[in-house]
């Protein structure tokens, strides 16, 4: 396989797995702090900000280079991410962790249409780039499973902050 597909193809991968293990241990400190009504609302404060930002973020690999676009919006989720954590950590307040959730999910809209855009360019035939389309789709699907399990088997063994 290409070996610039194989790397963005891994970065998916752990991107994904990442964002769905950050999902469930928002969503049990969520429910610590304030019960189901508190896990609602962080679910609402990440995806309506973040449906609402999409078309926008979406046409940033347009407009720039899409390697740049999945290199920022990886390091700022990593940054809110991290900050989720601390905020945690030194109980801080939870509109400050829910805050910088929907920043995370406001970031992650960038960049899958960037991928998505750039993975033809990186394809030789088309054969690749339908063998990398495939490859993409099965990272998704195994990464809803993988990363609800990775994040409950830390969450099990640690802290939402971990």
């Amino acid at each position: 396989m290409n070996p610039d597909i194989r790397r963005l193809q891994l970065a998916w991968g752990g991107s994904l797995i990442g964002t769905w293990s950050y999902a469930i241990a928002l969503f049990v400190y969520a429910f610590e702090i304030g019960g189901a009504a508190a896990v609602g609302l962080v679910a609402i404060v990440r995806w309506i900000p973040a449906a609402f930002a999409s078309p926008f973020t979406g046409l940033l690999g347009d407009r720039y280079s899409r390697v740049q676009v999945m290199i920022g919006a990886g390091l700022i989720r990593v940054g809110a991410m991290v900050g989720s954590a601390a905020a945690i950590f030194f109980d801080g307040p939870p509109a400050l962790v829910f805050g910088l959730a929907a920043l995370t999910s406001v970031t992650a809209t960038a960049f899958g249409p960037a991928k998505r855009a750039i993975l033809p360019s990186l394809a030789r035939t088309p054969d690749e780039l339908t063998a990398a389309n495939v490859a993409s789709s099965t990272m998704s699907s195994v990464a809803v499973l993988a990363g609800p399990a990775v994040g409950g088997l830390v969450l099990a063994a640690t802290s939402a902050e971990v």
